[in-house]
C-alpha cells in the first residue's frame, strides 16, 4: 500500500514538473517571437540576413528524427553565431531560457522559425 501511494505521488510530481516545464518553454517561445520583430531596424538588410542565417542554422541543428534535446541545444550554442551583437544577445537569452526547460526542443526550434520565416 505504501508503494502504491509513493508511486501515485511520484507520478503526480512528474506531471506537475512536466506542466511547469511546458509552461516555461511556452514563455520562452512567446518572449522570443515578440523580440524578433524589434531586433533589426527597418531597412537594415544586413541585420535581416544575419537573422535569417541564425534561423537556418537553428533549423539545421533541429532537423533530423533522432536529434536529442541536448544535441540540438549544444549544436545551437556552438554553431549558430553572428557578429550582430543584438541578434547574438537575443539568441543567447533564448537558448538559456530553453535550457531551463528543454522539453521538445527540436520541435520548438523548428516551430518558432517556421512561424517567423
Amino acid at each position: 500500500m505504501k508503494f502504491l501511494a509513493a508511486s501515485i505521488l511520484l507520478i503526480l510530481l512528474i506531471v506537475n514538473v512536466s506542466a511547469q516545464t511546458s509552461q516555461k518553454v511556452q514563455q520562452c517561445t512567446t518572449t522570443a517571437e515578440n523580440a524578433i520583430a524589434t531586433l533589426c531596424q527597418s531597412g537594415d538588410q544586413d541585420c535581416a540576413n544575419q537573422l535569417l542565417s541564425i534561423g537556418n542554422c537553428l533549423t539545421t541543428c533541429a532537423s533530423g528524427t533522432n536529434q536529442s534535446d541536448s544535441y540540438v541545444l549544444n549544436c545551437a550554442k556552438t554553431t549558430c553565431t553572428t557578429t550582430n551583437k543584438t541578434i547574438q544577445s537575443w539568441l543567447n537569452k533564448f537558448l538559456s531560457c530553453l535550457h531551463i526547460g528543454k522539453l521538445s526542443l527540436s520541435f520548438l526550434l523548428l516551430a518558432i522559425f517556421s512561424i517567423v520565416f
